[in-house]
């Protein structure tokens, strides 16, 4: 009967328990979350101290971030040829699995220490999310045919000795809890479990064990604990004993006066030259501010007092000015951000008056019905290409081809967006603003032909009919974008 495999070396056919790379990631998880600085980022995320039981639940949950590997669709990946099963990935797999009957009958019956968990469910999305991204749940027609059972691999066995081991090695699981995941919380542990799977997939630190051992738990953690003090994200080998004080360096009772002077230097200095005569101590100088810097920086990293930054309070002569804050979800005013990271937006001061009033909004506005109708225009085209230049075959299909064509679009205009914004608060004139909006429209419209020239050869079509579906696509694009000027009372003479 076959053994599930969580790591494989498919040219050699080498594999590692699924058990023992669960127990991999759950080692170094339960390791980083008792670090120092881990440690107080937990606590600060969940709004709480985080008792040592609660973390052994949340190694607990680690455990089962690859519990989708039991199904046998994914099994089936390392099987020779002629099983007959359709792969699938393991974290749509892990869907299925927690959806598939009650939790008597789940990990050996020890999933009925965790439904009484707070937040159960979301817990699991962030275990499923752990290769960068949300995992939505398949469809049932997807699910059902993952874990069919073939005559040599009984995943339902697997998953009952998973269940034994991991209420031996987080015999917390009975009796306590990890904290609510709330969404700071969630957030900061999908980050870690991310980090902990990239560590604990390492095959140079945690070779490959095939058969299962009811004692490897044991052995994990101590590679994991080594593994972090080797990356240095376990820093207590190299930990300060003391203060930063005279007194840590030396037995002598007072610095000597050159000493002193150095000390006295503020640790923002980037370059501090100390002439001194031989025998001054120049050398313990040296380390005694090393010393100082080494404790600001272990501080800052890892020390749990923050404290509002000195630029971050207003200067002698800005006390009257307007407090401008920009939100880190800021992304053209849209309902929603599919995705959108934070970033920086430079706010030039003419516009700074200005930019939370009516106006502005009346102009982004438009902007943005700008935008949607490029993004339409440029929709429209290439969809023509994969309907090989039917309009009548076009649908939702065809749309779906042009996504990424329109996600650089996307990408573009909030490139285009804010600059063009502050230029037309900062015109003051409505001619002026006009003169901006139809530069923007002009940008916009040779973004969306240029996204076109990209992704036209990449969108598919039959061969023979392709020059006819480029011609009718393009030809498409362009009407749209004609269509848009028209509206604004403008014509593109740029665009011959």
């Amino acid at each position: 009967m076959r053994e599930p495999w969580g790591k494989l070396d498919l040219p050699t056919g080498d594999s590692h328990h699924l058990i023992h790379h669960s127990a991999d990631v759950a080692a170094v998880v339960h390791e980083l979350l008792h670090l120092p600085g881990f440690r107080s980022r937990l606590d600060a995320a969940a709004g709480a101290r985080v008792s040592d039981d609660g973390i052994a639940c949340l190694a607990a949950l680690a455990f089962l971030h690859d519990v989708g590997k039991l199904a046998p669709a994914f099994q089936a990946k390392g099987w020779p040829a002629g099983h007959g099963i359709t792969p699938r990935d393991h974290l749509r797999c892990g869907w299925r699995w927690l959806k598939q009957e009650e939790p008597g009958d789940c990990l050996d019956g020890n999933a009925l220490h965790l439904i009484r968990w707070p937040g159960l469910l979301e817990w699991f999305k962030v275990l499923f999310a752990h290769h960068g991204a949300p995992i939505a749940e398949p469809p049932e027609t997807w699910a059902t045919a993952a874990f069919n059972d073939p005559s040599d691999y009984n995943w339902k066995a697997s998953e009952r000795q998973m269940g034994r081991a991991m209420l031996a090695w987080f015999p917390q699981i009975a009796t306590a809890a990890p904290p609510q995941p709330v969404p700071r919380l969630a957030h900061h542990f999908a980050g870690v479990l991310a980090l902990a799977d990239w560590i604990g997939s390492d095959r140079s630190v945690f070779g490959f064990v095939p058969d299962h051992d009811p004692h490897y738990y044991t052995k994990a953690r101590g590679l994991a604990r080594a593994r972090l003090r080797e990356i240095q994200l376990d820093t207590a080998p190299a930990t300060l004993r003391g203060r930063a004080d005279w007194s840590l360096l030396s037995d002598h009772p007072q610095p000597r006066a050159a000493q002193q002077k150095l000390a006295e230097i503020p640790l923002d200095e980037t370059l501090v030259i100390l002439e001194a005569e031989t025998g001054s101590g120049k050398t313990e100088a040296a380390l005694w501010r090393f010393a100082m810097l080494y404790q600001l920086i272990c501080e800052l990293y890892f020390g749990d007092s923050w404290a509002r930054p000195p630029l971050a309070e207003p200067g002698p002569d800005e006390g009257a000015d307007d407090l401008l804050l920009i939100a880190e979800a800021f992304a053209r005013g849209n309902s929603k951000t599919d995705g959108f990271k934070s970033r920086v937006i430079p706010v030039p001061k003419a516009v700074k008056k200005t930019m939370l009033g009516s106006e502005a909004v009346e102009l982004a506005r438009d902007q943005i019905e700008l935008i949607t109708k490029v993004d339409i225009a440029l929709r429209n085209g290439l969809a023509l290409i994969s309907a090989e230049g039917e309009r009548d075959k076009v649908g939702k299909a065809n749309y779906a081809r042009t996504a990424p064509a329109r996600d650089a679009l996307q990408a573009r205009a909030d490139a285009l967006f804010f600059p063009a914004l502050w230029d037309k608060l900062a015109a003051g004139s409505e001619t002026g603003r006009l003169a901006v909006h139809a530069r923007l429209m002009r940008d916009m419209a040779a973004a969306a032909r240029a996204a076109f020239e990209r992704a036209a050869p990449a969108i598919p079509c039959a061969s023979i009919m392709r020059p006819r579906a480029e011609t009718r696509g393009r030809a498409a694009l362009n009407r749209g974008i004609a269509a848009i000027f028209k509206e604004s009372d403008m014509t593109e003479v740029e665009h011959a």
